[in-house]
């Protein structure tokens, strides 16, 4: 660990500076008007919906307003999520925190706007249009948003309109099972890991944070603080969890 996750560490609760110095090194949060709470509301003179933008200008916004947030997420934020305690606390996680927020109102929204739609037409249209807002989604490395709006086609709201997915083309129907394979969950997301290893070594990307920080909790959870060595009386300390978890 360099410095700066050593300092804090070693400082006493009882101290005065204290609190200067977990201001000092807490993570710093970007507002983004997503989040922005207590606004008044307004009447908007337009309807816009899925259908009001290209899939490219729809995926190329929220890879811009994921990528505010993503930028701000530090490792100490990562070891403060998993850690849970009050003597090392860092500052929270408040930026993975507003990241996951983020995903979550991304899929909710797609929900939203697939099942509101009492037309069986239009509703197949936003389908299509949902599923081309991952291709391009895709293009842009954001495997983020890309699972978000997937995890929405999978839902149970959605998957179960049989109609609406046998309206589709064969071609949205190719491409939207091309890309759950490569979400796929099975042998703990390993088509995912494969492809992004590859793709983040060549073009800036967005990654699936929930299998990261999935990671961090098996790695602390599934192995101990301490070890115990053959004729040594006290325990010592893992450091090869401790390097896991850098």
């Amino acid at each position: 660990f360099n410095s700066k996750v050593l300092r804090p560490l070693k400082v006493n609760s009882k101290l005065k500076d204290n609190d200067s110095i977990v201001k000092k090194y807490a993570p710093k949060v970007v507002p983004s008007h997503l989040y922005f709470r207590n606004i008044e509301p307004k009447q908007c003179p337009l309807s816009l919906n899925l259908l009001s933008f290209s899939a490219k200008t729809f995926a190329r916004n929220i890879t811009l307003k994921e990528f505010d947030v993503f930028k701000n997420i530090s490792s100490l934020e990562c070891l403060d999520r998993i850690l849970h305690s009050n003597k090392n606390w860092q500052g929270g996680s408040p930026n993975i925190k507003s990241f996951i927020g983020m995903s979550n109102l991304i899929t909710n929204f797609i929900t939203y706007e697939i099942v509101k739609e009492t037309d069986i037409h239009k509703r197949i249209l936003i389908l299509e249009r949902s599923i081309d807002i991952i291709v391009e989604l895709f293009e842009l490395n954001n495997f983020s948003a890309m699972t978000s709006i997937i995890s929405a086609l999978s839902s149970s709201s959605i998957f179960r309109l049989k109609k609406t997915w046998s309206g589709i083309s064969e071609a949205h129907k190719e491409k939207y099972h091309k890309f759950s394979k490569i979400m796929d969950s099975n042998k703990n997301f390993s088509t995912y890991r494969e492809l992004f290893n590859k793709v983040k070594l060549i073009k800036p990307s967005l990654p699936f944070l929930g299998v990261y920080l999935s990671d961090l909790i098996f790695t602390q959870m599934g192995n101990s603080d301490l070890i115990k060595v053959d004729n040594i009386n006290e325990p010592l300390i893992n450091f090869k969890k401790r390097a896991k978890l850098q």
